[in-house]
């Protein structure tokens, strides 16, 4: 979060271009869509900024109370691509457990770590306490090798004495709305900057941001409307919703405008600039325009039958399972078929060594798959269909491997949860990964329609 700069400047000259959108798509590198102020109208300012061609949305959270309000947004809109932080101004009204809550989150939700960072410029601040919550979340993304989204105003010396003590961030980071000079680059660089510039570096007596922005390497530069602050200067400011609430108000929409200012300040064409943000911002975040509606819901679940109904809420278009453990497998079998969703079933990889014996077919009728007997067996007195599509082998176990390989499984039930002692059975890495592709696009096929092979 950045404060409101001056709405006019020597640069506004440059957004009074064609209000067009570019030729690439944009996405907006740092926003804060859970602010109160877009409650209102959020889903029109998301329309807005789709028909502005602004494709995806990095969403930072600043605090323990707006995360839920960020994973909401991000669950709802396809192009939002969350983060979760504890900003600089917010330290002091953390609570004692917020560590393990922004953990949870990075552990069950794809996202970002943001906006954290350090903050020199408010009275009465608590530096100590920013340093250590800055390392401990930089330390998150390092863990969970996410990108970090941060924030500096006035503390460079001491935002590089850290980055200095500290190994670099593994998936890097992103300044955001970029205020250092460019005497820093360098070393910003060799530690994994990119460099992300907001609307007010369009903003008269701006001299100094202008002069890093322009020197930035392409390949580093990435763009953002920090809204709902940082709007770019008035002059040309295309199709703003205004003010709400008696204040104005930055918002997505806006990035064209921003994007002509910043590609007059570089001297370089609107396609070439809009080009390379969106594949730098494609690297960095590591999404990628394969599908911009595809979105990925993580459930921290260990499927058996007492959390099923929460695993096929909804209910999906399409079931995949590669369960190992034996009862939670048919448990999910057999609810997925009883609703009436579609299935495909991974059976043993293990002890298998020849990629050419993989075969798909219904369950009913694999050979050479001890574990496909078994959950046969299982599912037979439940009533459960046993015509879906199963990856499987018939590559024959040699005897002195298979030990143990089909034994009984009565009170198995009673082991479900994570950590019971389990039996080794090898497998190799490249037969499980054909078993997975395998299974990927037979449901690829399923999708369009098309049936297994018989």
């Amino acid at each position: 979060m950045a404060p409101s700069a001056a709405r006019a400047g020597t640069a506004a000259a440059a957004l009074a271009a064609c209000n067009a959108a570019p030729p690439a798509p944009l996405i907006d590198c740092h926003v804060h869509l859970q602010e109160a102020m877009f409650a209102p109208d959020l889903g029109d300012v998301l329309g807005r900024a789709a028909e502005a061609g602004v494709r995806r949305l990095v969403c930072n959270g600043t605090r323990e109370d707006d995360w839920p309000s960020v994973l909401r947004i991000a669950r709802a809109s396809p192009g939002v691509v969350p983060c979760f932080g504890l900003h600089p101004w917010y330290v002091a009204g953390r609570s004692p457990d917020w560590l393990p809550k922004l953990e949870c989150l990075l552990q069950t939700v794809p996202s970002g770590v943001g906006e954290v960072g350090l903050d020199r410029r408010a009275d009465g601040r608590d530096e100590a306490a920013q340093e250590a919550l800055f390392r401990a979340q930089r330390a998150l993304g390092r863990r969970f090798h996410r990108p970090v989204m941060i924030h500096c105003v006035r503390a460079w010396g001491w935002f590089l004495d850290v980055l200095r003590d500290e190994a670099p961030l593994p998936a890097g980071m992103l300044l955001h709305a970029y205020s250092g000079s460019a005497e820093l680059l360098g070393e910003l660089l060799e530690r994994g900057a990119y460099f992300s510039f907001a609307g007010s570096v369009l903003a008269a007596g701006r001299r100094r941001t202008q002069g890093a922005l322009q020197q930035v390497p392409l390949d580093r530069l990435l763009i953002e409307t920090d809204a709902p602050a940082l709007p770019p200067p008035a002059t040309g400011h295309p199709g703003s919703a205004g003010s709400v609430g008696g204040s104005d108000r930055d918002e997505p929409a806006n990035l064209p405008a921003l994007l002509r200012g910043i590609a007059e300040l570089r001297g370089m064409t609107q396609a070439r600039l809009s080009q390379s943000v969106w594949e730098n911002a494609c690297r960095f975040f590591g999404v990628a325009d394969i599908n911009p509606d595809c979105r990925v819901e993580a459930l921290q679940e260990f499927v058996h039958v007492e959390t099923l109904e929460r695993v096929l809420a909804g209910p999906p278009e399409v079931v995949i399972d590669a369960i190992d453990s034996f009862s939670p497998k048919v448990a999910l079998l057999a609810a997925a078929a009883a609703r009436g969703i579609p299935l495909v079933s991974s059976m043993g990889a293990a002890l298998r060594t020849d990629p050419s014996c993989v075969r798909v077919g219904p369950l009913r009728e694999t050979t050479q798959c001890p574990l496909a007997k078994r959950v046969r067996k299982r599912l037979r007195p439940l009533g459960a269909s046993l015509d879906f599509p199963c990856v499987y082998s018939v590559e024959p176990v040699l005897p002195e491997r298979s030990q143990g390989a089909e034994a009984d499984d009565t009170g198995e039930e009673e082991h479900y949860l994570r950590g019971r002692e389990r039996r080794p059975f090898g497998s190799l890495p490249t037969l499980t990964g054909i078993f997975g592709l395998t299974a990927a696009n037979e449901v690829l096929r399923t999708l369009l329609g098309e049936r297994f092979p018989a």
